[in-house]
């Protein structure tokens, strides 16, 4: 249990460091505010996820057996629970970004009167303009697809053990 309030405790220290540099950014006049809103989603649904998948890995019995064979609490934590806690949260970001980013920019071009991608494509639709909604269909699922290339090629890399050319279709 005092792992689970170890963890917590570091995450929260990471949270809180995150507050104190989100609060220097409206200093920074490149930094749009519509963009801190998307980031904050993003980052909302990321937290969540990375909470939840160290939780369950810290309570999953090779933990344990890595505890009773003597390692450290800091080799237990980042040489196994953080490596498996990984793989679910790269798995998971693709999902957690893609909604965020085509979603969000929808309601942000609306709320703070933007001309782009996401109200472009909701105005085409609504307008039957066809060519202009395949077209953001096309963007949006091509960016989709190298955002899941990026998950694949840093899945291998976070866990070498994962090989896609040996996997039989």
């Amino acid at each position: 249990m005092n792992v689970s309030k170890a963890l917590l405790s570091e995450l929260d220290q990471e949270v809180e460091k995150t507050k104190k540099t989100l609060e220097r950014v409206p200093n920074n006049p490149g930094f749009k505010p519509h963009a801190k809103s998307m980031a904050l989603g993003a980052f909302a649904t990321m937290t969540l996820l990375t909470k939840n998948s160290f939780l369950e890995e810290i309570r999953k019995q090779y933990v344990t057996t890595a505890r009773a064979k003597g390692l450290t609490e800091r080799h237990v934590l980042y040489g196994h629970v953080f490596r498996n806690a990984m793989l679910i949260i790269i798995a998971g970001f693709p999902g957690a970004f893609i909604s965020a980013f085509f979603a969000g920019s929808l309601l942000i071009e609306t709320i703070f009167s933007l001309e782009g991608l996401g109200l472009l494509g909701f105005e085409s639709v609504m307008n039957r303009d066809y060519p202009v909604v395949f077209a953001t269909v096309y963007i949006f699922s091509l960016m989709g697809l190298v955002i899941n290339l990026i998950s694949d090629l840093t899945y291998t890399w976070v866990d070498p053990r994962i090989d896609f050319e040996t996997r039989e279709v």
